[in-house]
């Protein structure tokens, strides 16, 4: 999925600046994280971490998440594991939510 692989270098490039200003990835909490990538909203939502808005116009909306650590994130790229339940409970909880945000 290209998609997927922009949100994924978009992340390692914000991972590579904040390693360049010395600040720890692992100890850093975002306050409002933002993300258009339905799989990563699906895995934070699987997380327990909660959703706090969907943005943007349809085709291009972006999940808002509260307060999110930025050591999830890299874990979701590096493969983590999740509860299979929750997470495909969490893909269908976020499709119907934007399939009813799409509608007129």
């Amino acid at each position: 999925m290209p998609f997927t692989e922009n949100a994924a270098e978009a992340h390692r490039e914000r991972i590579k600046m904040q390693t360049e200003q010395n600040v720890p990835t692992s100890a850093l909490i975002i306050a409002a994280y933002l993300t258009s990538d339905l799989n990563l909203a699906a895995y934070l939502l699987a997380l327990d971490y909660p959703l706090r808005g969907l943005n943007g116009p349809p085709g291009q909306r972006a999940f808002t998440f509260a307060n999110v650590a930025e050591k999830d994130v890299e874990a979701f790229y590096a493969g983590a594991k999740v509860d299979a339940r929750k997470l495909l409970g969490a893909l269908r909880d976020l499709k119907g939510l934007l399939a009813q945000r799409g509608r007129p």
